[in-house]
């Protein structure tokens, strides 16, 4: 398009004594720098351009085309300089000026500019847009007078128009004239009495001027014409909020939170303030899920709103539910890896595994490089005593988790413990010494690398250095002094392993595992009916322990 119009050009205004071979000449040699100059290619175009003006200098396209060219260069006084002559050549060809007009506004002077796009626009009262760029340039050049005086120029060959007004608005606004602003948005008003949008524009002005007793007047009568405009709803609320009135501001906002026609970024603003503000005592909660419900209703499409309901539930443990809702927000943004992180919590919080695992699956389809997600999902395979697809899930995540050490300890002590299970013992012993290597005073690898060599009657030296070592770097932990009892019970120091065992039911009296060990010890140490006593505690207390009945029955213990 733009050849054929510089072409059309040059055969208006063209050297008429030119040769048919010069004129065939200069064709080639503009064309060419008219695709280079498409293709930004602007020094080959310089070129064409320059062989062109040897046969034609004074030909106004060939001006134009040239100002185009070191325009692209940003050459911007070559460029000015061509344009004018361009101008001059051809003052009706609107293009050539405004042209000019981009290089005085690219030079930053915007005086010059907005002058001749006002030119412009008295000339071609059809082509609004020469208004608005020679408003703008006006207002740029702190002239705002005279963008006031073409606007108004304008209304009166245009009459009232919305654009016209809001630009005077903005000017009379600078000037710190509100009242003239005001006037020029009671003409909207005046004119579409029913039209809530001009309404609201009126009340803004007034608002953002410290007159809000106006604007919430006018935001009233909004409500009046449409009671669901959430614009209105959502203005009140915040004046209520400042006035400090708690009970109107909640119910604004709640309104505002139902409102179809409040987008959905401001409508969580004011709720999200609300939830976060503490103001309403012993109803807070009723009122913050009031709120966030009244969300996922009037914008069940949107992920946040579903965000917000569950992490309102996480807030109060309720995780089943928060599970339920970071699900919907899932089905409509699969791709967001917060989501997928909050529901695999609450699944793990709640201990429901085979939730757990089905939600590892789908996230690690959506994020096959996240960590995290592996890690989670070798947990609950292990709870389920899936100990090989634990294994295979840990070396996935070992390979994903390069400098992450405290994932990698994670994963190594995920591979000990299943590989135990598997009777895999030089497996379950490599992974529990890489973990180890990585971070040596892990208490859950020591702890568990501890009982399991004990388990095994193997390396209880080894076993009890670390044992001992858990105890030293975490005091008050159960479990820990009864893994060390159990170890000196292995080496047979009954007396000793007494001791710990005894230390542990102190932390944690109800422990089946703990007082079905104390019990071996004190049948050890020769007091049998104190032993049946321990091994019937630890039946009540559902021990695992497959010979718990038979030790009871026979009053005997057994390996």
């Amino acid at each position: 398009m733009l050849t054929a119009t510089i072409q059309f050009a040059y055969a208006q205004k063209g050297n008429s004594k030119l040769s048919e071979e010069q004129r065939i000449k200069f064709d080639q040699h503009f064309i060419n720098a008219n695709k280079f100059l498409m293709v930004k290619q602007p020094d080959d175009a310089l070129k064409e351009i320059k062989q062109a003006a040897l046969i034609d200098a004074e030909n106004s396209a060939l001006n134009y085309l040239t100002a185009q060219i070191y325009l692209q260069k940003t050459l911007l006084m070559d460029a000015e300089r061509y344009a004018l002559k361009a101008a001059k050549l051809n003052p009706e060809n609107p293009w050539y000026m405004k042209l000019l007009g981009e290089v005085y506004k690219t030079q930053k002077q915007y005086k010059k500019a907005a002058d001749l796009y006002a030119v412009l626009y008295k000339k071609n009262l059809i082509t609004i847009s020469y208004l608005y760029d020679a408003t703008y340039l006006y207002v740029m050049a702190r002239e705002l007078d005279k963008a006031l005086k073409l606007l108004t120029e304008a209304e009166k060959t245009i009459g009232l128009n919305e654009d016209i007004v809001k630009q005077k608005q903005s000017i009379f606004l600078a000037q710190n004239k509100v009242d003239k602003a005001v006037k020029e948005a009671e003409k909207l008003t005046v004119a579409y009495p029913k039209n809530t949008k001009y309404i609201g524009q009126l009340a803004d002005i007034y608002l953002s001027n410290g007159k809000e007793e106006k604007a919430n007047g006018l935001y009233r009568k909004i409500l009046s014409i449409e009671p669901n405009n959430g614009y209105a709803l959502l203005a009140l609320a915040d004046d209520y909020r400042n006035k400090k009135n708690y009970t109107e501001w909640f119910n604004y906002t709640l309104a505002a939170a139902k409102s179809s026609t409040l987008d959905v970024k401001s409508k969580l603003r004011t709720c999200v303030e609300v939830i976060s503000s503490n103001q309403f005592g012993s109803e807070q909660k009723s009122k913050n899920y009031q709120l966030a419900e009244a969300l996922t209703q009037s914008n069940a499409d949107e992920t946040a709103t579903w965000m917000l309901l569950g992490d309102l539930y996480t807030k109060e443990a309720k995780y089943k539910e928060a599970h339920e809702q970071y699900e919907k927000a899932a089905n409509i943004e699969p791709g967001n890896y917060s989501i997928w992180r909050q529901m695999v919590l609450c699944s793990s919080e709640i201990r429901d595994n085979q939730q757990m695992i089905k939600d590892c699956e789908r996230a690690i389809e959506m994020f096959p490089n996240e960590a995290l997600f592996y890690a989670y999902y070798t947990f609950a395979a292990q709870q389920l005593k899936q100990y090989q697809a634990a294994i295979e899930m840990a070396r996935r995540g070992l390979d994903l988790s390069e400098g992450q050490s405290a994932i990698q300890v994670q994963f190594f002590v995920s591979i000990g413990d299943a590989a135990h299970f598997l009777n895999q013992y030089n497996t379950s012993d490599s992974a529990f010494e890489s973990a180890l290597e990585i971070d040596k005073n892990n208490t859950y690898a020591l702890n568990n690398y501890a009982y399991f060599l004990s388990l095994r009657k193997i390396n209880l030296t080894r076993a009890a250095e670390m044992s001992l070592r858990t105890i030293e770097l975490e005091p008050e932990n159960a479990s820990y002094y009864d893994t060390y009892g159990w170890i000196l019970f292995m080496q047979k120091k009954y007396s000793e392993a007494k001791v710990k065992i005894e230390k542990s039911i102190e932390l944690s009296p109800k422990n089946a595992e703990v007082l079905d060990h104390y019990g071996d010890v004190l049948f050890c140490l020769g007091d049998v009916n104190k032993a049946i006593e321990q091994w019937m505690k630890a039946r009540d207390y559902r021990a695992e322990n497959k010979l718990i009945d038979k030790k009871i029955k026979d009053k005997k213990w057994y390996e």
